[in-house]
């Protein structure tokens, strides 16, 4: 039983618009384990920098062009001032919300008007990641060389055997931590081929020992975070791009050789032959910059809600 006194609810309206959350948490077809959205709000256990557990819920209360969430926050005990603007840095990283989407739009209304038109469909759409840079690779490796549906099952599956359950909602669960990660991998049960969790372990170890740090990564060029996590084994290109947009929100770059984006391209292109991953990278990146990244997940978003619908 929660009580009052651990509950803080409050608004995040520091918003720059155009912003769709329901849009944004459901992109892809659902929201990422172990994350749940259900009527409309985005629910998630997550762990503080001082290992305190909380519980957020966020629900769109506000408009595409005049943004406002409700935010409730339970905690395990007292929470604090600093606990609170911990939770709402974490949320601003995770969520995207200062980013502005006007100039992007402005270009793809200059570029391309069909591209700007599924942009326009998609008004308001921000790329969500995940708390910390562990988590994001973690589930970038999930992603190697599967569907996304088998991949949100090996996710979830990681997520619901080697995580833990909450103490404040028992029904959510906590994301691994990398000493869990290690534990749970050595006994098995996780789905992944025998490289992938030699990988996973490996990133595991590095967590522990070194630790994946959001502030140092960011201070390395695209070029050192590709060498960095290449020198693991088990990681390539495809994931340490995949890593760059999703986890880094460098949107100056396109997992070249992901084949569905690929597909996507050639049909969006109406080429008669599939790129290959040097037509990507030489001409669709020169072609859109620093708005590559974000362009290729607004065109799979709305390949994925098309293939949805028909």
């Amino acid at each position: 039983m929660i009580n009052k006194s651990n509950i803080w609810n409050g608004y995040l309206d520091v918003l720059t618009p155009p912003y769709d959350f329901d849009i944004s948490v459901q992109a892809l077809g659902s929201s990422m384990p172990p994350a749940i959205y259900k009527d409309k709000t985005y629910i998630r256990a997550l762990n503080l920098s001082d290992n305190k557990e909380v519980v957020v819920k966020i629900k769109s209360v506000g408009k595409l062009n005049e943004p406002f969430l409700k935010l409730e926050v339970l905690f395990d005990r007292d929470c604090s001032t600093e606990d609170i603007n911990e939770i709402k840095q974490t949320l601003e990283w995770m969520f995207d919300f200062k980013m502005d989407l006007k100039p992007f739009y402005d270009n793809m209304k200059i570029e391309d008007s069909k591209l700007y038109a599924i942009s326009q469909k998609l008004k308001g759409l921000k790329i969500m990641t995940e708390p910390n840079p562990f988590e994001v690779l973690v589930k970038c490796v999930c992603f190697q060389m599967i569907s996304f549906s088998a991949a949100m099952k090996i996710v979830k599956t990681l997520v619901n055997n080697f995580g833990h359950t909450s103490k404040i909602v028992p029904k959510l669960y906590i994301f691994p931590s990398p000493n869990e990660l290690i534990d749970g991998l050595s006994r098995g049960k996780s789905m992944l081929s025998k490289q992938k969790n030699q990988c996973l372990c490996e990133i595991s170890k590095i967590a522990c020992e070194r630790g994946l740090d959001l502030n140092n990564l960011r201070e390395m060029s695209n070029e050192e975070i590709i060498e960095y996590l290449c020198s693991i084994k088990g990681i390539g290109i495809w994931t340490a791009e995949l890593f760059l947009i999703w986890g880094l929100k460098r949107y100056d770059v396109i997992p070249a050789d992901d084949k569905a984006a690929r597909r996507i391209l050639s049909e969006f292109y109406q080429s008669e032959k599939m790129y290959d991953s040097q037509h990507v990278r030489e001409y669709i990146i020169k072609k859109w910059g620093n708005y590559s990244g974000l362009m290729m997940y607004y065109l799979m978003t709305h390949a994925n809600m098309r293939d949805i619908h028909e």
